[in-house]
């Protein structure tokens, strides 16, 4: 993890009264301002619920809970697709009793293995299959 602040981006779009930040990167002490700063902005431009798209998130600390609870003074707050590791965060940690939370789509194994039968051969395709039998395996 790098301590510069650029490792996130806030992208922020709104529709009337409800504001979409698009979140990505680390969150942590040196980048959590930047979402508070735009949601500040979206709040002072009008909007009163926002909407947090947590999909590419990568990384968030102790900062970034603070920060959204924090968020719930002067708007509602919604989370969008948050990514696998604010997910576990958050249900940890018990935010999903604090606002909604709009799951994550399930990734779709089959379309996996079916776009891998349309460009490799049959070979291939065992091979990926005992990998993946493998990889699932746990030892002790």
């Amino acid at each position: 993890m790098d301590d510069e602040p650029d490792d996130l981006t806030v992208d922020v779009s709104a529709d009337g009264d409800v504001a979409l930040l698009r979140i990505a990167g680390e969150i942590d002490t040196s980048t959590v301002d930047m979402i508070s700063d735009a949601a500040q902005r979206a709040v002072q431009a009008g909007a009163d619920t926002l909407i947090l798209d947590m999909s590419a998130v990568t990384f968030m600390d102790s900062s970034g809970i603070g920060a959204i609870i924090a968020l719930q003074a002067n708007a509602m707050v919604r989370m969008r697709k948050p990514s696998q590791i604010v997910e576990r965060l958050i249900a940890t940690t018990g935010l999903t009793e604090v606002f909604e939370v709009e799951p994550s789509p399930k990734p779709r194994h089959s379309n996996v293995i079916r776009r891998m039968s349309d460009t490799h051969d049959a070979s291939s395709r065992i091979d990926f299959a005992a990998m993946s039998l493998r990889s699932s395996t746990t030892w002790s």
